[in-house]
């Protein structure tokens, strides 16, 4: 499936991730061995947080979210914050976006694009530079399964 985004809120999203000072790592970068401090995968029941992993290896870069919808958000550390509101800015997809479409519209969407569970997958800071160069009409866009995804780039 094909979702776009407004190119210029996944642009500010990319200017705070290189802006800031630190980044979050994803709940798969928690586990991931070449992210974590001492280099191994977790137990199962190994309690995981934040401080196991080396911020040295979370690079900027942008966190592809499943949930309330689909949508883009920074990960950098402080967050992107609402001024009119808690929570942080995000850029939604326009074909899954919960603040403009119906509730089963966007569901639909949602779980055709990335899958009935929620979710986050990082992509990374240079990719987002390029994608951001091939944007067409305001817009990028990104080819995604709930397996996969892929940053449509034009030129």
């Amino acid at each position: 499936m094909k979702l776009t985004f407004n190119a210029a809120e996944v642009r500010r999203l990319y200017e705070h991730a290189f802006a800031a000072p630190s980044h979050s790592p994803t709940w798969t970068q928690l586990y991931d061995p070449a992210c974590r401090k001492d280099g191994r995968t977790p137990d199962d029941d190994e309690q995981v947080k934040a401080d196991d992993v080396d911020q040295a290896k979370v690079l900027a870069g942008l966190w592809l979210v499943g949930d309330n919808g689909v949508y883009l958000m920074s990960n950098g550390e402080p967050g992107l914050m609402k001024l009119s509101e808690p929570g942080n800015v995000v850029a939604f997809a326009l074909e899954c976006n919960p603040e403009t479409m119906a509730f089963d519209d966007w569901w639909e969407a949602k779980r055709a694009s990335f899958g009935g569970d929620d979710g986050s997958d990082v992509i990374d800071g240079a990719d987002v530079e390029k994608w951001l160069k091939g944007a067409r009409n305001g817009v990028v866009e990104m080819e995604i399964t709930p397996d996969t995804f892929e940053l449509v780039m034009y030129g």
